[in-house]
């Protein structure tokens, strides 16, 4: 069941060999009033959750905008009765104020290949053309 608002973006790289071929596990949010408040958890598609999350740890890193010197600890919540139920917190929250997102923003994370650790990256809804 896709989650509301998420839009899934798979993408395969391949190498020279078919055996290093790696699956980039990202996915674009597009922002309602709600998630843009900084007041609502930020829910990870359950298909990223069975890839990468299923040793329910508490916290990743995350990258910022590509600036691979800011580096943030975000908060994992996890509910106890759906094991691929899964929601950035405390970071999520401190990113929206920070960034001043708004509705209609689409924000988009992509997971390091070999790391627990996510780029984060904003398109403003005026580059959407919204």
């Amino acid at each position: 069941m896709a989650m509301e608002g998420v839009q899934n973006n798979p993408i395969q790289l391949s190498s020279d060999s078919e055996d290093d071929e790696i699956e980039v596990i990202a996915w674009d949010v597009p922002l309602t009033r709600h998630k843009a408040s900084g007041k609502q958890a930020l829910g990870i598609p359950a298909r990223v959750v069975r890839a990468c999350l299923m040793q329910r740890p508490h916290i990743v890193s995350v990258e910022i905008d590509g600036d691979y010197e800011r580096l943030e600890d975000w908060d994992l919540l996890w509910t106890h009765d759906r094991t691929t139920q899964c929601m950035f917190g405390h970071g999520w929250y401190k990113y929206v104020v920070e960034k001043q997102l708004r509705e209609g923003d689409e924000v988009s994370f992509v997971k390091h290949p070999h790391l627990l650790q996510f780029l984060v990256t904003i398109t403003r809804r005026e580059e959407l053309g919204l």
